[in-house]
């Protein structure tokens, strides 16, 4: 069993993380293949500053705020109409 990351680690792990997502959120509607190796790239420095466990968790955090986003949304248009 590995010793639990540091504050620095973490600190790095956030980082990588934040700014991948911010990648992903800036490229989500953008279909140029650039926009995706850039965020390949910080996707692999993402899994390299996080253990494997927190990575899990993170891609199901954020695909479930994404989920909530867009059905908060969908409720949105239909309480409008």
């Amino acid at each position: 069993m590995s010793p639990p990351p540091t504050r620095e680690d973490r600190v790095k792990c956030y980082n990588a993380r934040d700014t991948y997502w911010k990648c992903l959120d800036s490229n989500e509607l953008i279909s140029d293949p650039k926009s995706k190796i850039d965020c390949e790239q910080l996707r692999k420095t993402f899994t390299e500053n996080c253990p494997q466990v927190w990575v899990f968790h993170f891609d199901r955090k954020y695909k479930y705020e994404k989920f909530k986003a867009e059905q908060a949304k969908e409720n949105a248009k239909q309480m409008a109409s």
